[in-house]
């Protein structure tokens, strides 16, 4: 319940303090029927233009999950840039148990307010990625190809973001799990035609189990 209470607090800091949420640095294994996770996130993102220099700025997220069936998964993430996103996941590959996972995951993302960023526009996105991994006894490598498109509201432009996040996921027995990764992506304008910044994001996410998920771990090891 604490951990919960705390969760609960970081969603309201966050919706009065951007960049897309690209990824929670998850495997390419669903919850399961019934279970849900909760997540927090800590990250530095950027932009790397073919200059010297990076610009960069922290962000804040967190996240809920919850499985509808056992191959599909649905949440809401909220991010310190004032952006929520939808998603929903679905495990094609393997299960709980297989050395490998893979998993099709698609997200719609808004900004929820105006901000510097942005110059009081609204970006809209629309993602696609599949969440691969390899698993080895209780941890595993991540490897999530995804793409995004970007539409500007009432500025009439848009761009692509494709490239990937690069991670590792270390399960527990304990309230949590944890995982940290990397993400680069190639940024395209609105002809696909490719521009000279390229964008990153690096990060570590705590993902806090349900009681039923973490006796079911309990079960497994």
């Amino acid at each position: 319940m604490r951990t919960f209470n705390y969760l609960i607090m970081l969603f309201g800091i966050l919706l009065m303090t951007s960049c897309a949420q690209f990824t929670r640095y998850q495997t390419g294994r669903t919850l399961g029927k019934g279970n849900t996770m909760i997540g927090g996130k800590a990250s530095l993102s950027g932009v790397a233009i073919n200059q010297p220099g990076l610009t960069a700025f922290p962000e804040l997220g967190a996240y809920i999950q919850h499985g509808i069936i056992e191959d599909l998964d649905v949440g809401l993430s909220i991010s310190s840039n004032t952006s929520v996103m939808g998603f929903a996941k679905y495990q094609f590959l393997g299960d709980k148990y297989s050395k490998y996972a893979g998993s099709l995951e698609l997200d719609v993302e808004s900004v929820i307010g105006g901000n510097q960023f942005y110059d009081g526009t609204y970006p809209l996105r629309y993602g696609i990625s599949a969440p691969l991994s390899m698993h080895q006894g209780n941890f595993a490598y991540i490897l999530q190809p995804q793409y995004l498109n970007q539409q500007i509201v009432n500025d009439n432009t848009s761009s692509h973001f494709l490239g990937s996040t690069f991670g590792y996921y270390k399960e527990t027995q304990k309230r949590f799990d944890f995982s940290l990764g990397l993400t680069y992506m190639f940024v395209y304008n609105q002809n696909f035609v490719k521009t000279n910044e390229n964008f990153y994001q690096a990060g570590l996410v705590f993902h806090f189990k349900s009681k039923r998920m973490r006796q079911s771990a309990l079960d497994d090891y």
